[in-house]
């Protein structure tokens, strides 16, 4: 069970994960930050390559016979790193996009849960419903990675890699957009 997954993958397809490219693509396309309610709500992270470095360790292990994996209910597995607010994604997703230049340095705005459905669901999810945008985007999942340390999971990535995501992200969401404009 993956938390909020940062940074730019490597894989031939899909590079980039779900909520902060919406962050980034919702501030752009409004010309201001937002957050869903009060920004309190929490969630975990963990950098895309850690994450596929925890899918190694159970792919060779169940390819081993993995007799030493948890199954069922004591199977689920978490691979949280860091912990964060949305509020703090809203603010690090604003300073992202006014360092490169995109967006004025902006306080960011709250909305309702509607408002930040329709606006979240215009810029980047498409199809989407409050109870999609709150669980995703503002509600609270904090998790312990017991199982996932406990297999020889051991992340790599930490805070300044967090810090640098951000701007990742937007340079990716700027990118994707300049390539279809042409």
């Amino acid at each position: 069970m993956a938390p909020t997954i940062y940074g730019v993958g490597s894989g031939l397809f899909n590079k980039r994960s779900i909520q902060i490219p919406a962050f980034a693509a919702t501030a752009l396309d409004n010309g201001r930050p937002v957050v869903v309610g009060d920004g309190k709500g929490e969630w975990d992270n963990v950098h895309v390559q850690d994450l596929a470095a925890l899918y190694e360790i159970l792919a060779i292990r169940a390819l081993e016979g993995g007799e030493d994996l948890p199954w069922g209910k004591k199977g689920i597995i978490f691979a949280a790193v860091g912990r964060f607010s949305w509020g703090e994604v809203a603010r690090r997703v604003a300073r992202a996009c006014h360092d490169a230049g995109v967006l004025p340095d902006l306080p960011v705005e709250s909305l309702s849960l509607a408002e930040g459905t329709k606006l979240f669901a215009e810029s980047y999810l498409g199809e989407a419903d409050e109870l999609l945008v709150e669980l995703g985007l503002a509600s609270t999942g904090r998790t312990i990675p017991t199982v996932a340390r406990s297999l020889g999971w051991k992340p790599a990535r930490g805070q300044e890699d967090w810090e640098r995501g951000f701007r990742d992200d937007v340079d990716a969401v700027l990118e994707e957009r300049r390539n279809k404009r042409g």
